[in-house]
């Protein structure tokens, strides 16, 4: 799982979050489990709201309008105090007006 993960130098100044949902059973088929891994508690459980650490949810600067519209309303309908925290990549070309 670690190269999913894996954060550039160059861009570790964003302070990303990354989640990741996976398929658990189809995960241990691809990967086979080495006896010597010790056992691992099945959930962890983090005391934090993540309201209270989310400053910017950043859209994908190859995001087309449908897919933004979709996350805005994704994100305002689970939780509408996240709602003005969405934006587009600065580097998409809708998230500036035209300068001419």
């Amino acid at each position: 799982m670690a190269p999913l993960f894996h954060k550039r130098h160059g861009f570790t100044d964003e302070r990303e979050l990354r989640l990741l949902k996976f398929n658990e059973d189809h995960f241990k088929k691809l990967i086979p489990k080495d006896a010597s891994v010790p056992k691992l508690d099945e959930h962890i459980y983090l005391d934090w709201v993540l309201r209270h650490v989310i400053d910017e949810i950043i859209i994908s600067p190859y995001a087309n309008d449908e897919y933004e519209q979709r996350v805005r309303y994704d994100i305002k309908t689970a939780d509408p105090s996240l709602g003005g925290r969405v934006a587009l990549s600065e580097l998409h070309e809708r998230r500036y007006a035209a300068l001419f």
